[in-house]
């Protein structure tokens, strides 16, 4: 017994204490690859495959560039989202393949301004689209 606890002892010296680095709370993060960004006024809105945009959000989340904060509400957003696009109208949409809050597989989704999911905005598409584009009133699919 004692040369056990000797022995655990002599382990216990050789380990090295490091200090660790100081993190920068400010900045927020995902857990996986940004592919898409957009801006409309002062929130700038991500979209790419992670499922971690400081507090958990899922693959999707907007960020305040004035008040570098993370403008959250309860929908969740899994998947993968290729591409974000904002309209004049506030809007934002997404594409790509995801669910949200759990539902059936989508590939475009559209959120107001103050993030709130349009259920009644429904399109049905073999593939996943990558790209978005506005111009005037018109949105501009490409997959």
């Amino acid at each position: 017994m004692k040369k056990n606890i000797l022995l655990l002892l002599c382990f216990i010296s050789l380990i090295h204490v490091s200090n660790a680095q100081n993190a920068i709370n400010s900045y927020w993060e995902t857990n996986g690859q940004v592919n898409a960004t957009a801006k409309l006024n002062n929130k700038l809105y991500i979209g790419g495959e992670f499922s971690y945009v400081g507090p958990s959000s899922g693959c999707f989340g907007a960020f305040n560039t004035s008040s570098n904060q993370i403008t959250f509400n309860n929908t969740k957003i899994t998947g993968q989202v290729t591409a974000t696009v904002s309209d004049n109208a506030g809007n934002v949409y997404l594409a790509g393949d995801f669910s949200i809050n759990g539902s059936q597989r989508k590939s475009l989704a559209k959120f107001s301004s103050a993030l709130v999911y349009d259920p009644n905005f429904q399109f049905t598409f073999d593939g996943a689209l990558l790209q978005l584009a506005v111009n005037n009133n018109n949105l501009f699919l490409a997959g």
